[in-house]
This record gives structure tokens, C-alpha cells and sequence, in this order.
């Protein structure tokens, strides 16, 4: 049977129509009211809907956090310029291209996997080389294309070998049973709906692991909101680091409770079974992001080298705990 995109859509966010904002945000104001959070449909984000659900915002004096989802980080950073949102949950990507063009800052990471990310492919195509002149989706705007510059790098691949086209996540898979293209490049559970759908027909050929790139979801804060209400900004990072604690010492609870939530299938639950969800900016994460803002200006996605020290604002989680914050190594 067929699965429409319209279907499919509904599968992602069907459950979460409701979690539209209750009120806007005048981005020069205080935070009086509601908190809203702008952020994409998968389980990475799951420590942010446990500190919703279990209440530890509530227990941080944030009684009312809004949850608005979209069909991807980079659509919900797109949103974020609207100035309707507090906060936003997105890959690393769409994160700098916002500080870059409206100054919002990277205050924590909300999870990393390097199991997370697939590469899924028609069952004919069984190793990198066979991906010459195939079509591969993907999100171009998202740090994805970070990880199929990595895949090409690692197999000798050039950028003409194969067409990468953009594409919305849920069209990808089923574009992809419908053999309009011949594999996409996006995360978890999204290898698992696709083998839902067409079986077989379809396979994973490689995960982030396997060219050392993590799916690594930041938060990031408005400028304005840091620097009018920082102790609201306080608030929802100590709420956020009890909860990611919470999350990796319960992570059954965590796929049953946030998987309903989003409309999963049980199978989803092997897609967090590798997240990382602390909130720690360690060593290991410095150097991934230095490596994907190089990555950023080989593509002239930038045009100016990323000022670290400006765009990552560690001051709100090394005030919840200084020994989650490392001190940035030498470019």
C-alpha cells in the first residue's frame, strides 16, 4: 500500500498539532508568559520534551513551556527569524547560520550520535562506489551535507559523481519507495519508516559512525532574551541538564514516553540507544564544530571565519555546573 506524503506527515507530527504558540514573542520583552521552543520531530530532542513532561522546568520556576515542532531542525531555525520563539532546537548547522544572520547565541548541546545519521539506499546499491550517478536527498541547507562531504572524503568520491537534491524528510521517504530517487541522507527513525514502507527494497549503507560525523543537536537562546532575561535563560539550561541526566539513566522510559508523544512505532527505540544526552560542551564537541565551520567556508556557506568565542555562550551551563563546560582548545 501506498503511503501519501500527507500520510507520512502525519505520522510525524500528527500527535503534536496542539503544541502551536499560545502567545507571541516581542523578542525585546521578558520572557512574561509562555517559553516557546522552536524544534525538529525526532528523538534527539527527547531530553527537552522529559524536562516539559517530568516537570523540571516546572521545578526551575518555568510552569509554561510551549513545544512547536517542525518536519526538521533547519525548517524550525527558518521559523526562528520570525521572532515568535524563545529558543531553538536544531543541528549545528542551521545553529550558526542563525547567529550569523540575527546574533542568537549556542548556550548547550541537547544531544550527540554518531549512530543517528543514515545514508538509506535502494537494496541494488551495495557500497559507496555504486552510488555514481544515483540521486540522493537531503536536507541542503542542514549539516548533513557536512556528513556527505565526509562519505565522499572517506570513499574518493567527487561532487559530480552523484546528485544530491533538497528535499523535506518526509518526502525523502517516499520518494525513495516510489524510485523517484535512489537514497537520502537524514537520521533516525527515518531509516526504520522507510524499511516500513518498502521493505526490501531499501537498506542502510552507512551511519554517521562510519565516517566519524555525530547527528549533534544545539540549543540556541535570542540574543535579546539572553541579555533582557538571563535568569530565565538560567532557568531553562539547569531545567535542561537535570532532565538530559535524567534521560540517560532511563532511556526505555525515555522512547515510551517521548516516542508516543511524536507518533513513533516501537522500533524507534533503537535510535536513542547511542544518544548522548548530556549537556556538556567537552573537548570532542569543540572539535567537531571547529571541523564542520571549515566545512562551512569550503562551501562558502560563510564569509568570514565563525568567531567561537561569540557564537557559543557557555556562561548559563557553566553556571549550572562548572565541570560541564571544557575550555575551548587553540584553533
Amino acid at each position: 500500500m501506498k503511503t501519501s506524503r500527507r500520510q507520512f506527515t502525519g505520522y510525524v507530527v500528527g500527535s503534536l498539532g496542539a503544541a502551536a504558540l499560545s502567545h507571541p514573542f516581542i523578542s525585546k520583552a521578558r520572557a512574561a508568559g509562555p517559553i516557546n521552543v522552536f524544534m525538529g520531530t525526532t528523538l534527539d530532542f527527547a531530553n527537552i520534551w522529559i524536562a516539559k513532561l517530568n516537570g523540571f522546568f516546572e521545578r526551575e520556576g518555568l510552569p509554561q513551556v510551549d513545544i512547536r515542532l517542525f518536519p526538521s531542525g533547519a525548517a524550525a531555525s527558518d521559523a526562528f527569524r520570525t521572532g515568535e520563539a524563545h529558543f531553538l532546537g536544531c543541528g549545528d548547522l542551521p545553529a550558526i547560520r542563525m547567529w550569523k544572520t540575527i546574533g542568537s547565541k549556542y548556550i548547550s548541546p541537547i544531544s550527540r550520535d554518531f549512530n543517528f545519521n543514515v545514508m538509506v539506499v535502494k537494496s541494488s546499491i551495495k557500497t559507496p562506489a555504486d552510488l555514481k550517478g544515483k540521486i540522493i536527498a537531503t536536507q541542503t541547507a542542514s549539516a548533513n551535507m557536512f556528513m556527505v562531504g565526509l562519505i565522499n572524503k572517506k570513499y574518493g568520491l567527487q561532487e559530480s559523481d552523484y546528485k544530491v537534491v533538497n528535499m523535506e524528510p518526509t518526502d525523502m521517504v517516499i520518494a525513495l519507495s516510489q524510485g523517484s530517487i535512489d537514497g537520502f541522507v537524514w537520521s533516525s527513525p527515518f531509516d526504520e519508516k522507510a524499511k516500513e514502507i518498502a521493505g526490501d527494497k531499501v537498506h542502510v549503507l552507512l551511519r554517521g559512525g562510519d565516517v566519524n560525523y555525530p547527528n549533534s543537536v544545539a540549543l540556541s537562546v535570542r540574543k535579546e532574551l539572553a541579555q533582557s532575561d538571563p535568569e530565565t535563560v538560567q532557568r531553562f539550561v539547569r531545567g535542561l541538564a537535570a532532565a538530559s541526566d535524567w534521560c540517560m539513566d532511563h532511556k526505555d522510559e525515555v522512547n515510551r514516553v517521548v516516542g508516543a508523544r511524536i507518533g513513533l512505532p516501537p522500533q524507534a527505540k533503537s535510535t536513542i540507544t547511542h544518544t548522548n544526552f548530556r549537556s556538556t560542551i567537552d573537548e570532542q564537541l569543540y572539535l567537531y564544530l571547529f571541523g564542520l565551520g571549515k566545512y562551512m567556508e569550503s562551501r562558502k556557506l560563510l564569509d568570514a571565519p565563525i568567531d567561537w568565542a561569540s557564537y557559543i555562550d557557555s556562561q548559563f551551563l557553566k553556571k549550572a555546573d562548572p565541570g560541564r563546560v571544557a575550555n575551548m582548545p587553540a584553533l
